[in-house]
């Protein structure tokens, strides 16, 4: 990675070298770009660049366009935003789905509650051999059913 870095910054130097002797002003703006993107470009994605030699090199000009951006932009806002939406989503979505399943969890305890009841007075109803229950006897009997008799 030393190495990388001190070749790029050789080339740099000859470049701005080269400027100097001309004895003419230049900016040096540009040139400090294509320099810190080349070594971004080879020292953290190993991608060979030549910014600095060359203005119209395709990750500079991809670069220089990301940049550029109007930040009113409603593209650029959103991409900005783009995790905090994606989250945002994700609750949305994870609480409708926990939403539903405790719906679910819910019909299920009703459903065994209703089944249970009814098993219980079918039971009675077979004891009681059809006869109607006065309410001691139905008392009685719930209570039984319950624990509390």
């Amino acid at each position: 990675m030393v190495t990388v870095m001190n070749t790029t910054i050789d080339s740099f130097i000859s470049k701005v070298e080269k400027k100097c002797e001309t004895g003419e002003e230049f900016d040096i703006y540009p040139m400090y770009g294509g320099l810190t993107i080349d070594i971004f470009a080879r020292t953290a994605f190993g991608i060979q660049s030549d910014s600095q030699n060359n203005p119209y090199d395709l990750l500079l000009r991809t670069i220089k366009i990301l940049f550029s951006e109007d930040i009113t932009n409603p593209v650029y806002v959103l991409a900005r935003q783009y995790r905090l939406i994606c989250e945002r989503v994700a609750e949305v979505v994870w609480g409708y789905v926990a939403h539903i399943r405790r719906r679910c969890w819910m019909n299920k305890i009703i459903y065994l509650t209703q089944t249970t009841i009814l098993k219980t007075v079918c039971h009675d109803a077979s004891r009681c051999q059809g006869k109607p229950m006065d309410s001691k006897t139905w008392v009685k009997r719930t209570s039984i059913t319950e624990g509390t008799g």
